[in-house]
């Protein structure tokens, strides 16, 4: 009995003796045909060669490259309200009334300038009449008064001589009868004062043509000519103020027509509203200013996208590169464009004050069919893809594989339980892979969020001014990095995340009984992650593990999770290449 017992025993012996080689063998067989074992609680990422792609992403509306503008042409401080517009989308011919604006204050202005017109056309007609009076007075004297004057006066002296002489010849005579006795001296003196008044007479007649030619006629011309110019004066001031309530007039009227917009053109009423603006949408009750745009005609032949591009991205955007556009509108169709206009200055800040500056670009759309310029409208909202750069054939890999180190770049493996590093010099990166020139080859396992485990490798010691950060993130950020992405889930959070078809870089992580684990499943544990030492801060196991919790379980039968869709480097929250994330 004892001995049946033993023998047993050493079966059970035997087998497990047996069993252990067999495991042993199949291991060893499997190591040898498997290559290097690597630790399924690190995620990798193959270096992989293929096609480079760096796109700036942005949305923006659709526009027409040749708008036939509406504009409100009535001039008011406060605005002028639209009693009536026509109802956006309808296709109006050159002529057709567009817009009704209210023209009550306008009308009610008219009235008042008619009457202010006529009362200055009256003082008008009075101040020129005025003028042609004084001109005929200054003529009138002129040669009318003046030489009656002066002829009248020449009489006089005329007369005055004859007397003079007369009255000479009478002393004469009178002298010789005083010679003979005929008279007396009584009688000479009479003749002699007589003589000598007629003098006085002939003098002052020649003084009074003197004085009319030299004072008198010189002092009634200046002034006359005064009255003429006075009058002209006035006539002319009258006249030019009557021009002006004229064209005060003419200015209502004006801005009265204005108050019917018309259509310049044929096409298809859009309104031309502002997407900051609400108190500018265009409808009844709504003030517009002088000169804003009430209504577009756009020409649907030149239809383009009207965006913005973040300052983050602009320097990467030139005119005449591919685009890529989609409609919200036109679900699943994409058109081709080209980057026709890229603004040198920023767009105004908006009414929110963001302290983003965005840059107008303009990029045509290019391959439209007849059957599609009817859908494609003015307003509609568009996706853009500028292709900024693109290159064949090349290595890349996940910038989460990277890390910056005293000027270099660095990538990190983890094979057979051994941490080591690979110095790598890296070409052009759309911040979510970059592209490989040297230090690693094509297939190679290089672990994701090297930042995260570069104390496991050994670095050369840091000098004064040389710095250390994560790839893709400035020196600035880096402790703010550290916190919030220096946790055992933070390169599979980015891995997840990651807008780039990581599916490229997703081969199955081989564990070390040599079952193949998914992404999903090969997170770090909160046991295998050691805390670090030092300035920097460490995570530990139970900050780990409270991780782990929050993050969704999957299957690990489950197939591989494709990684959500991001924003690209340039749309709004992108970050430029090397800059923060």
């Amino acid at each position: 009995m004892k001995r049946s017992g033993f023998v047993i025993w050493i079966f059970v012996i035997a087998f497990l003796v047996i069993a252990a080689a067999c495991g042993v063998a199949a291991y060893a067989w499997h190591t040898w045909n498997s290559g290097p074992v690597i630790d399924s609680s690190v995620l990798y990422a193959p270096v992989k060669r293929g096609y480079f792609l760096h796109e700036v992403t942005e949305r923006g509306s659709i526009d027409s490259a040749s708008n036939v503008e509406a504009r409100c042409q009535v001039e008011s401080p406060n605005g002028t309200m639209i009693i009536w517009v026509i109802p956006e989308g309808t296709h109006v011919k050159k002529g057709d009334l567009l817009c009704e604006l209210d023209s009550s204050n306008l009308k009610e202005k008219m009235t008042q300038q008619q009457i202010t017109v006529a009362n200055s056309l009256s003082k008008m007609t009075q101040s020129e009449a005025n003028l042609k009076v004084a001109e005929l007075a200054y003529e009138e004297y002129d040669k009318g008064l003046f030489p009656q004057e002066r002829i009248t006066i020449e009489n006089k002296i005329s007369k005055a001589n004859e007397e003079f002489r007369q009255a000479e010849n009478n002393v004469r005579f009178t002298k010789q009868l005083l010679d003979h006795e005929y008279v007396t001296d009584i009688q000479l003196s009479a003749d002699e004062e007589t003589r000598n008044q007629k003098l006085n007479d002939k003098r002052i007649a020649e003084l009074e043509l003197d004085v009319l030619k030299k004072y008198t006629a010189q002092k009634q011309l200046i002034k006359l000519k005064a009255d003429v110019d006075t009058a002209a004066i006035q006539f002319e001031s009258d006249k030019k103020s009557h021009g002006l309530d004229n064209d005060r007039l003419e200015y209502y009227q004006k801005q009265l027509d204005a108050c019917y917009v018309i259509a310049p053109e044929d096409g298809q009423v859009v309104y031309a509203t502002h997407p900051w603006r609400r108190d500018e949408v265009i409808k009844e009750g709504t003030l517009v200013r002088d000169r804003q745009t009430i209504i577009k005609l756009p020409d649907p032949n030149q239809m383009q996208v009207k965006g913005y591009v973040n300052e983050s991205s602009v320097s990467l955007v030139k005119v005449g590169q591919r685009a890529k556009i989609e409609l919200e509108a036109m679900s699943g169709r994409t058109f081709t464009g080209e980057v026709k206009q890229v603004n040198d200055y920023p767009e105004p800040d908006s009414f929110f004050g963001s302290a983003v500056k965005e840059y107008l670009t303009l990029v045509s759309i290019n391959d439209v069919s007849p059957s599609e310029k009817s859908l494609i409208r003015s307003g509609l909202t568009a996706k853009v893809k500028i292709i900024v750069h693109e290159q064949n054939d090349v290595l890349m890999v996940p910038v989460q594989c990277l890390f910056e180190y005293a000027g270099k770049i660095y990538a990190i493996t983890y094979t057979n339980g051994v941490w080591d590093k690979k110095e790598v010099q890296v070409g052009i990166t759309n911040n979510e892979v970059a592209v490989i020139t040297s230090g690693l080859n094509e297939g190679e396992q290089v672990v994701m969020g090297a930042w995260k485990y570069r104390e496991k490798v050994e670095l050369p010691m840091l000098l004064e001014g040389q710095q250390t950060r994560q790839f893709g993130v400035s020196s600035v950020d880096k402790k703010d990095k550290e916190k919030s992405e220096d946790s055992p889930d933070a390169a599979q959070q980015n891995f997840e995340q990651s807008p780039v078809p990581l599916s490229e870089f997703s081969e199955p992580v081989v564990s070390e009984n040599g079952e193949a684990a998914s992404h999903e499943t090969a997170k770090p544990e909160g046991d295998t992650v050691p805390a670090r030492d030092g300035p920097r801060g460490g995570v530990s196991r139970d900050a780990d593990a409270a991780s782990a919790e929050r993050r969704p379980q999957q299957s690990s039968s489950s197939s591989p999770a494709r990684p959500r869709p991001g924003r690209l480097p340039g749309s709004p929250g992108g970050r430029p290449p090397g800059g923060p994330r």
